[in-house]
């Protein structure tokens, strides 16, 4: 069994780097890649001998990056490079920002946020007008607008942008340039191209992250456009624990089609009431095996 897809508190995870290897030991896995988001530093622990331990089976070395696609905000897998060093310290220059700038950009774009709930009378918890930079923020502050007010209405105002959660609103909403509450962040990170070069340079492959998570209104035809445009990315995510079998099925074929490199992970984020478990890659809580990543030729690297 194979998890290719998870996040530690160096991220935007809940667990540690040990506590997520103890984890994989216990539930089996026999290949993991922790994929952090801008982030290689829990492979600095991973040099330690009494953590890398914790873990019998082979560990892939990877990192989620942000990027963008005409206007999409998309997120790239980088697997297997050689020097994750410097992957990292690429990846900083890129997002070259001090924290402050970060800061004040996420303001600036949250309030706007707030604005547009307030003008469809909206309500929800005062803690995130005072709390600007809260962890999770579009996620939780449409949270807060399912508690606070009655679904149907929200409903009414909301209409097609109506989701059961904030997961699927910050997926399908704020991600979407579609959406009438869309945030452009991909503006402010490395382009797809300065991405797969950095990658590609240092050894590894680079894969689209769960590809049906982006609010694209046609999927196939913006998956298409992507690939077409950007054949340098090597692969895609197929098995995914927010996919079900219809959804396992056509990107499985549209990545057949252009003989593309498939991989799965469950997003594992280990936090509360989320759905995806560690170890679970697809619909249902199942569980994939080493066989997606027999063409990777990875055997030499792994950690």
């Amino acid at each position: 069994m194979i998890d290719l897809h998870m996040h530690t508190t160096y991220s935007d995870g809940q667990k540690t780097v040990k506590e997520l290897l103890l984890e994989a030991e216990q539930k089996g896995l026999k290949t993991i890649s922790i994929t952090d988001h801008d982030t290689c530093k829990a492979y600095d622990e991973l040099k330690k001998e009494e953590i890398r331990s914790l873990f019998s089976g082979n560990i892939i070395q990877g990192i989620e990056i942000n990027t963008g696609f005409k206007g999409y905000k998309i997120e790239l897998l980088g697997y297997n490079f050689d020097n994750y060093e410097y992957v990292q310290e690429y990846i900083e220059k890129a997002n070259s920002k001090t924290d402050e700038e970060w800061n004040q950009i996420m303001i600036k774009e949250r309030k706007e946020l707030i604005d547009k709930f307030k003008k469809l009378d909206l309500k929800f918890d005062i803690f995130f007008e005072e709390n600007l930079l809260y962890k999770n923020y579009e996620s939780n502050i449409y949270n807060s607008v399912l508690e606070k007010n009655d679904i149907n209405y929200i409903k009414e105002k909301m209409g097609s942008y109506f989701f059961e959660s904030g997961y699927e609103f910050y997926r399908k909403c704020v991600t979407s340039p579609e959406s009438p509450f869309f945030i452009n962040y991909s503006k402010y990170r490395p382009t797809i191209e300065e991405i797969t070069k950095l990658i590609h340079d240092n050894g590894g492959i680079v894969f689209l992250a769960h590809p049906l998570l982006y609010g694209m209104k046609n999927p196939e035809e913006k998956l298409n456009e992507l690939y077409l445009q950007h054949p340098e990315i090597d692969g895609i995510e197929c098995y995914y624990n927010g996919f079900d079998e219809e959804q396992i099925n056509f990107i499985n074929n549209f990545a057949k089609e252009r003989n593309l490199l498939i991989s799965g992970g469950s997003d594992y984020h280990a936090i509360e009431g989320f759905k995806n478990q560690l170890g679970c890659c697809m619909h249902g809580n199942s569980y994939i095996d080493d066989s997606i990543i027999e063409n990777w030729n990875i055997k030499s690297k792994n950690i």
